[in-house]
């Protein structure tokens, strides 16, 4: 598998033509394009620099990601034993709500008309691309990642095979971040990135040839053997080493480098013009993007996370249900037996009688025989903080409301609503950084377009009245600079119970204008159904005009007649009267509690 063909380099541009079958695998050497002109000797040099770096910060990092990782997955306290993992209770209860909406993107350019069309091929592109790839599934897995490991990443490439733009979810335990790097709006702010990769030895020597020898020896001919290899990016340019071994190295690939042709004028003459790479963005970029959260920018990853922070409590929770075990086990009765009336055998015989009801004869007084034991019941505080500490950590993930034990302790339904809507505004905070992540995503995603697209790829969007609409569009379309985003508030969490009851309650009291009202009842086209309504409410008869005019022409049932309120007569067609009534149609009678537009 070349290195060529794994990144995809399918543009005249960036790479050359192949007549193989479209697999990952180097189909020709690599052209002066994209020729990385530094020696293997200094990139050896960089990448031990960058590895060194990395170990002592990632060294304090480890033990707090798998601290993060026990406590998730149970394994809780000395024993390993889960008690009552309120932790996994919350996380998965957060996920859900963070995760659930999938993110529109929203394109603009220019207000002309060609620029319109062309927003609206890029959003059909990005919304198409969004939904075959499972973008919703891999955030949730990106979120995740940042709860156990303080970051989460997504990488956008090429899928050479299916000739489209693909992301992938990166583990962060396998990233080799600069120390001294910032996560800004999604985005990267680093000198240079190693991603850890492993591939059988015999995938390797398809994809780097000129290293088979190397890579042969390497696992003394048993190429099934897997072999870890990192992948390193900056900005300008991208290599693959193997412990100390340059694999390949090639300037940035996701690019459209200025160029020069030579060409004859009208002279006959050969000369030389420049060609002018077209880009999304103003300079090459790594195409990686983050989600962070609780940082200050001393670093990479987060300072904390909400794992981490709902420990503590955890340990409480533990040691609660602990204790409340071993009272329980000690407040169940049993016997205390004298030893100057009972022998071992005989007071687990006359213990076994009273267990069942049965009699017992001792001799002298009963109370210096035996007698019946029980524990002291542990304070009501006890089982109280248990359940303050429990909401404390469905508090800090923001799932209180939301969890089943949170809606039972809520009495009344307004306490139910109100208490999710503090659930929601908690959760957009992480929505908020969300969109920042997914909008580097989406801008990436044009990028690829501009340098990919040299086909014709077609996308379908649900249209109005939720029909599917078709587009296409390759790279030279992009004839005018664009901004992609995530529309705004598109992956905040939404209570739609709540937002349509405010919806109705706003719009009888006359305070919502109608366009905004079918929008919060999610309507597929609100501006149109309003358009109707007012239709509607101001001359009913305007919204039936061609069935009118198709029933006075005979083209329809005389049946229909009736549903446009106009009585059919014996021959089929309306009489003059009827005529002239249906002109001016009576009002439709006005829906309680709902205001007229005027």
């Amino acid at each position: 598998m070349s290195l060529w063909d794994k990144l995809g380099l399918n543009s005249d541009t960036n790479k050359v033509k192949s007549t193989t079958v479209r697999q990952e695998g180097v189909v020709s050497d690599f052209e002066d394009e994209l020729t990385l002109k530094i020696s293997d000797e200094d990139l050896i040099i960089k990448k031990n620099k960058w590895q060194s770096a990395y170990k002592a910060y990632e060294g304090q990092l480890q033990p707090r990601w798998r601290k993060n990782n026990d406590y998730w997955l149970g394994n809780q306290g000395d024993d390993k034993t889960t008690k009552d993992n309120i932790i996994f209770e919350s996380l998965e209860t957060f996920l859900p709500i963070a995760t659930r909406r999938n993110p529109e993107p929203t394109v603009r350019t220019d207000n002309t008309e060609e620029g319109k069309e062309l927003s609206r091929m890029v959003e059909a592109q990005l919304f198409t691309i969004a939904d075959k790839r499972a973008l919703r599934l891999k955030i949730k897995d990106a979120v995740r990642h940042w709860c156990t490991y303080y970051i989460g990443v997504m990488k956008i490439g090429w899928n050479y095979i299916e000739d489209e733009i693909d992301y992938y979810v990166v583990r962060p335990d396998k990233m080799i971040l600069d120390p001294s790097a910032k996560i800004i709006q999604g985005q990267y702010k680093g000198e240079y990135i190693g991603e850890i990769r492993k591939d059988k030895a015999n995938t390797l020597i398809k994809r780097f040839p000129t290293k088979s020898k190397f890579i042969t020896d390497l696992v003394e001919k048993k190429k099934a053997t897997k072999l870890q290899y990192i992948e390193w990016w900056t900005n300008e340019y991208t290599f693959w080493t193997l412990e100390d071994e340059v694999l390949a190295k090639v300037r940035n690939p996701h690019w459209n480098y200025d160029s020069t042709e030579e060409y004859t004028d009208e002279f006959g003459d050969t000369l030389e013009r420049e060609n002018i790479g077209k880009n999304h963005f103003n300079v090459p970029q790594i195409p990686y993007a983050f989600l962070s959260v609780f940082s200050t920018g001393k670093q990479p990853h987060d300072e904390t996370g909400l794992i981490e922070q709902s420990i503590p409590l955890q340990d409480i929770v533990n040691k609660r249900m602990d204790q409340i075990d071993k009272n329980t086990d000690s407040l169940n009765a049993g016997y205390v037996f004298s030893g100057n009336v009972f022998n071992d055998a005989e007071a687990q015989k006359a213990a076994n009688t009273l267990r069942k009801g049965g009699n017992l004869l001792v001799p002298g007084d009963i109370s210096s025989s035996y007698a019946k034991d029980s524990g002291t019941p542990l304070p009501t505080q006890v089982y109280n903080n248990l359940l303050d500490v429990r909401d404390e950590i469905r508090n800090i993930f923001g799932v209180r409301g939301s969890s089943a034990q949170g809606m039972m302790n809520e009495k009344t339904v307004r306490g139910k609503i109100e208490i999710k809507g503090q659930d929601v505004d908690r959760i957009s905070l992480i929505s908020d950084y969300l969109e920042e992540m997914i909008d580097y995503v989406f801008n990436w995603s044009v990028q690829m377009m501009y340098v990919y697209y040299d086909e014709v790829h077609t996308a379908s969007i649900i249209g109005k009245e939720k029909s599917e609409e078709y587009f296409e569009i390759q790279k030279d379309d992009f004839d005018r600079k664009i901004l992609a985003s995530v529309k705004e508030g598109s992956m905040l969490p939404k209570d739609t119970l709540t937002q349509r009851n405010e919806a109705i309650d706003l719009w009888g009291a006359g305070a919502l204008d109608p366009i905004t009202f079918f929008a919060r009842l999610d309507f597929p086209n609100p501006e149109e159904t309003a358009e109707r309504l007012f239709k509607w409410q101001s001359d009913p008869g305007s919204l039936f005009r061609q069935q009118q005019q198709q029933l006075v022409e005979g083209e329809l049932p005389i049946q229909g007649a009736s549903d446009l309120g106009i009585p059919a007569t014996p021959g089929g067609m309306p009489s003059p009267e009827q005529m002239a009534q249906q002109q001016s149609l009576p009002q439709v009678p006005q829906t309680p509690g709902v205001p007229a537009i005027r």
